[in-house]
Protein backbone atom coordinates (compact mmCIF):
# COMPACT_ATOMS: atom_id res chain seq x y z
CA UNK A 1 0.00 0.00 0.00
CA UNK A 2 1.29 3.23 -0.92
CA UNK A 3 2.88 5.18 1.83
CA UNK A 4 0.54 8.08 1.43
CA UNK A 5 -2.30 6.26 1.81
CA UNK A 6 -0.99 5.94 5.47
CA UNK A 7 0.02 9.42 5.97
CA UNK A 8 -3.27 10.91 5.02
CA UNK A 9 -5.04 8.22 7.42
CA UNK A 10 -2.83 8.81 10.25
CA UNK A 11 -2.35 12.57 9.28
CA UNK A 12 -6.01 12.87 10.01
CA UNK A 13 -8.42 16.25 10.06
CA UNK A 14 -11.21 13.30 10.62
CA UNK A 15 -14.55 12.74 11.13
CA UNK A 16 -16.10 8.81 12.43
CA UNK A 17 -19.70 8.68 11.82
CA UNK A 18 -20.83 5.93 14.13
CA UNK A 19 -24.87 4.78 14.74
CA UNK A 20 -25.74 4.64 17.83
CA UNK A 21 -28.12 2.28 17.37
CA UNK A 22 -24.77 -0.26 17.30
CA UNK A 23 -22.60 1.37 20.14
CA UNK A 24 -21.00 -2.03 20.44
CA UNK A 25 -21.13 -3.48 16.57
CA UNK A 26 -20.35 -0.83 14.55
CA UNK A 27 -16.42 -1.35 13.50
CA UNK A 28 -16.24 0.89 10.25
CA UNK A 29 -13.73 0.46 7.70
CA UNK A 30 -11.31 2.78 6.05
CA UNK A 31 -11.20 3.15 2.28
CA UNK A 32 -9.40 5.62 -0.05
CA UNK A 33 -10.50 7.02 -3.50
CA UNK A 34 -8.99 6.27 -6.42
CA UNK A 35 -11.02 7.40 -9.48
CA UNK A 36 -14.51 8.12 -10.97
CA UNK A 37 -16.32 11.29 -11.93
CA UNK A 38 -18.81 13.85 -11.28
CA UNK A 39 -22.00 14.11 -13.76
CA UNK A 40 -24.14 17.35 -13.45
CA UNK A 41 -26.78 19.43 -15.79
CA UNK A 42 -26.95 22.89 -14.70
CA UNK A 43 -29.80 24.48 -13.14
CA UNK A 44 -31.15 26.98 -15.47
CA UNK A 45 -33.26 28.96 -12.70
CA UNK A 46 -29.53 29.46 -11.44
CA UNK A 47 -27.49 29.99 -14.31
CA UNK A 48 -30.66 33.21 -15.20
CA UNK A 49 -29.66 34.34 -11.72
CA UNK A 50 -25.95 34.30 -12.36
CA UNK A 51 -26.94 36.22 -15.67
CA UNK A 52 -28.90 38.87 -14.03
CA UNK A 53 -25.28 39.66 -12.19
CA UNK A 54 -23.11 39.58 -15.16
CA UNK A 55 -22.26 36.07 -16.03
CA UNK A 56 -23.49 33.86 -18.95
CA UNK A 57 -22.75 30.22 -19.31
CA UNK A 58 -20.19 30.23 -21.85
CA UNK A 59 -18.86 26.55 -21.95
CA UNK A 60 -18.17 23.51 -20.40
CA UNK A 61 -14.90 21.16 -20.61
CA UNK A 62 -15.86 18.02 -19.97
CA UNK A 63 -13.55 15.27 -19.65
CA UNK A 64 -15.51 11.81 -18.72
CA UNK A 65 -18.67 10.61 -19.91
CA UNK A 66 -21.75 12.30 -17.85
CA UNK A 67 -23.93 9.26 -16.21
CA UNK A 68 -27.27 8.79 -17.88
CA UNK A 69 -29.69 12.10 -17.27
CA UNK A 70 -26.83 14.04 -17.20
CA UNK A 71 -25.56 16.58 -19.44
CA UNK A 72 -21.47 16.58 -18.49
CA UNK A 73 -18.75 15.18 -16.50
CA UNK A 74 -15.72 15.50 -14.84
CA UNK A 75 -12.75 12.99 -14.58
CA UNK A 76 -11.55 12.14 -11.18
CA UNK A 77 -7.67 12.15 -11.09
CA UNK A 78 -6.01 8.83 -9.40
CA UNK A 79 -3.62 8.84 -6.39
CA UNK A 80 -0.39 10.39 -6.61
CA UNK A 81 2.82 9.51 -4.80
CA UNK A 82 4.46 12.70 -5.77
CA UNK A 83 3.12 15.55 -3.73
CA UNK A 84 3.71 17.77 -6.42
CA UNK A 85 1.36 16.55 -8.68
CA UNK A 86 -2.18 16.68 -8.34
CA UNK A 87 -3.97 13.23 -7.12
CA UNK A 88 -7.40 11.75 -5.18
CA UNK A 89 -6.52 10.90 -1.53
CA UNK A 90 -9.70 11.20 -0.26
CA UNK A 91 -10.13 8.83 2.69
CA UNK A 92 -13.79 7.68 4.28
CA UNK A 93 -14.87 5.11 6.96
CA UNK A 94 -17.81 2.62 6.20
CA UNK A 95 -19.67 0.25 8.08
CA UNK A 96 -21.57 -2.00 6.58
CA UNK A 97 -23.77 -3.31 9.10
CA UNK A 98 -25.12 0.60 9.52
CA UNK A 99 -24.93 1.82 6.28
CA UNK A 100 -22.80 4.59 7.98
CA UNK A 101 -19.90 6.61 6.13
CA UNK A 102 -17.95 9.43 7.44
CA UNK A 103 -15.15 11.42 5.55
CA UNK A 104 -11.93 11.50 7.08
CA UNK A 105 -9.00 13.28 5.42
CA UNK A 106 -7.67 14.05 2.04
CA UNK A 107 -9.22 15.50 -1.39
CA UNK A 108 -10.72 14.62 -4.69
CA UNK A 109 -9.08 16.21 -7.36
CA UNK A 110 -11.33 16.75 -10.68
CA UNK A 111 -10.32 17.83 -14.50
CA UNK A 112 -12.09 19.95 -16.53
CA UNK A 113 -13.31 23.49 -16.42
CA UNK A 114 -16.72 25.65 -17.05
CA UNK A 115 -16.19 29.22 -18.66
CA UNK A 116 -18.44 31.86 -18.37
CA UNK A 117 -19.09 35.02 -20.62
CA UNK A 118 -18.62 38.27 -18.32
CA UNK A 119 -20.81 41.06 -19.03
CA UNK A 120 -18.10 44.16 -18.61
CA UNK A 121 -20.76 46.42 -17.43
CA UNK A 122 -21.71 44.70 -14.67
CA UNK A 123 -18.99 43.11 -13.39
CA UNK A 124 -14.77 44.13 -13.60
CA UNK A 125 -13.77 40.80 -14.79
CA UNK A 126 -11.97 39.69 -17.79
CA UNK A 127 -14.19 39.00 -20.68
CA UNK A 128 -13.96 35.33 -19.61
CA UNK A 129 -13.77 33.81 -16.22
CA UNK A 130 -12.39 30.44 -15.75
CA UNK A 131 -12.80 27.93 -12.71
CA UNK A 132 -11.97 24.36 -12.97
CA UNK A 133 -9.64 21.92 -12.44
CA UNK A 134 -11.85 21.26 -8.77
CA UNK A 135 -10.39 20.02 -5.53
CA UNK A 136 -13.47 18.58 -3.62
CA UNK A 137 -12.25 18.65 0.48
CA UNK A 138 -14.76 18.38 3.61
CA UNK A 139 -14.65 20.02 6.98
CA UNK A 140 -16.40 18.83 10.38
CA UNK A 141 -19.58 20.19 10.78
CA UNK A 142 -19.92 21.57 14.58
CA UNK A 143 -23.16 23.46 14.20
CA UNK A 144 -26.05 21.24 16.41
CA UNK A 145 -28.25 23.29 14.61
CA UNK A 146 -27.36 22.13 11.09
CA UNK A 147 -28.23 17.95 10.39
CA UNK A 148 -25.30 16.63 8.77
CA UNK A 149 -22.00 15.91 9.89
CA UNK A 150 -20.01 17.04 7.54
CA UNK A 151 -19.50 19.91 4.27
CA UNK A 152 -17.70 19.50 1.33
CA UNK A 153 -16.12 22.33 -0.36
CA UNK A 154 -15.17 22.44 -3.94
CA UNK A 155 -12.04 25.08 -4.67
CA UNK A 156 -11.24 26.35 -8.23
CA UNK A 157 -7.45 25.35 -9.06
CA UNK A 158 -7.43 26.63 -12.38
CA UNK A 159 -7.86 30.64 -11.50
CA UNK A 160 -9.45 31.83 -8.55
CA UNK A 161 -8.48 29.29 -6.41
CA UNK A 162 -11.33 30.02 -4.00
CA UNK A 163 -14.15 27.71 -2.65
CA UNK A 164 -16.84 28.21 -5.40
CA UNK A 165 -18.85 25.72 -4.57
CA UNK A 166 -20.52 23.72 -2.03
CA UNK A 167 -22.85 20.27 -2.18
CA UNK A 168 -26.36 19.24 -0.56
CA UNK A 169 -26.09 15.66 -0.04
CA UNK A 170 -29.55 13.68 0.07
CA UNK A 171 -28.16 11.10 2.34
CA UNK A 172 -25.27 9.06 2.93
CA UNK A 173 -23.61 7.30 -0.38
CA UNK A 174 -25.12 3.57 -2.02
CA UNK A 175 -21.81 2.00 -1.51
CA UNK A 176 -20.91 -1.56 -3.22
CA UNK A 177 -18.61 -2.97 -1.58
CA UNK A 178 -17.70 -6.39 -4.00
CA UNK A 179 -17.17 -3.77 -6.83
CA UNK A 180 -15.38 -0.76 -4.51
CA UNK A 181 -17.73 1.67 -5.91
CA UNK A 182 -20.01 4.04 -4.37
CA UNK A 183 -22.72 6.54 -5.64
CA UNK A 184 -24.95 9.14 -4.29
CA UNK A 185 -27.45 11.47 -6.18
CA UNK A 186 -29.00 13.72 -6.82
CA UNK A 187 -26.51 16.78 -5.06
CA UNK A 188 -26.88 19.60 -5.37
CA UNK A 189 -24.47 22.22 -6.05
CA UNK A 190 -24.56 25.65 -4.57
CA UNK A 191 -22.58 28.97 -4.51
CA UNK A 192 -20.39 29.58 -1.51
CA UNK A 193 -20.11 33.08 0.41
CA UNK A 194 -16.61 33.28 -0.57
CA UNK A 195 -17.31 32.86 -4.15
CA UNK A 196 -19.95 35.37 -3.98
CA UNK A 197 -18.18 38.11 -2.27
CA UNK A 198 -16.20 37.84 -5.07
CA UNK A 199 -18.84 38.52 -7.46
CA UNK A 200 -19.69 41.51 -5.62
CA UNK A 201 -16.01 42.91 -5.03
CA UNK A 202 -16.33 42.90 -8.99
CA UNK A 203 -19.42 45.08 -9.07
CA UNK A 204 -22.25 42.56 -8.69
CA UNK A 205 -24.81 43.87 -7.04
CA UNK A 206 -26.43 40.87 -5.39
CA UNK A 207 -25.29 38.48 -3.26
CA UNK A 208 -25.41 34.98 -4.99
CA UNK A 209 -24.41 32.74 -1.85
CA UNK A 210 -26.65 29.52 -1.78
CA UNK A 211 -27.69 29.66 -5.48
CA UNK A 212 -28.13 26.41 -6.56
CA UNK A 213 -26.35 26.15 -9.85
CA UNK A 214 -26.12 22.48 -10.99
CA UNK A 215 -27.92 18.93 -9.81
CA UNK A 216 -24.64 16.06 -9.88
CA UNK A 217 -24.18 12.55 -9.11
CA UNK A 218 -21.23 11.48 -7.90
CA UNK A 219 -19.71 8.01 -8.88
CA UNK A 220 -16.18 6.78 -7.11
CA UNK A 221 -13.92 3.89 -6.96
CA UNK A 222 -12.21 2.89 -3.98
CA UNK A 223 -9.88 0.52 -2.31
CA UNK A 224 -9.26 -0.68 1.10
CA UNK A 225 -7.23 1.07 3.35
CA UNK A 226 -6.90 -0.73 6.71
CA UNK A 227 -9.39 -2.63 8.95
CA UNK A 228 -9.14 -1.58 12.40
CA UNK A 229 -11.03 -2.43 15.62
CA UNK A 230 -13.62 0.34 17.00
CA UNK A 231 -11.25 0.86 19.94
CA UNK A 232 -8.23 1.48 18.03
CA UNK A 233 -10.22 3.50 15.73
CA UNK A 234 -11.52 6.40 18.71
CA UNK A 235 -7.79 5.50 20.38
CA UNK A 236 -6.47 7.80 17.28
CA UNK A 237 -9.54 10.22 17.32
CA UNK A 238 -8.55 11.00 20.98
CA UNK A 239 -5.10 11.01 20.70
CA UNK A 240 -5.07 13.40 18.18
CA UNK A 241 -7.38 15.71 19.50
CA UNK A 242 -9.61 15.15 16.97
CA UNK A 243 -13.90 15.77 17.30
CA UNK A 244 -15.93 12.89 17.00
CA UNK A 245 -19.86 13.24 15.81
CA UNK A 246 -22.17 10.67 16.57
CA UNK A 247 -25.21 10.73 14.06
CA UNK A 248 -27.62 8.28 13.12
CA UNK A 249 -27.99 7.62 9.31
CA UNK A 250 -32.06 8.43 9.35
CA UNK A 251 -31.41 11.61 11.20
CA UNK A 252 -32.10 13.63 7.80
CA UNK A 253 -35.43 11.72 7.42
CA UNK A 254 -36.90 12.65 10.98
Amino acid sequence: MNQNFWTTVLGLASVIVLNTDFPVQAEPVIYVETGGKESLTFDPDGLAYLERIGLSLRSIESTDTPAPGYDHAFDILPVSSNPKIRGTNWVFSYDSKTGNYGTISGTTEFTGSVFFNVDQTKLNLPPILQIGNFSASSEINTDPNIPQPFFVWITDTANTGLKVFTTVEPEFPNVDLENHTWSLEPVGVLITKEFSNFLIAAGATQSAEGVQVALARADREFVLVSVPESSAILGILFTSGLGLIVKRKNQRSR
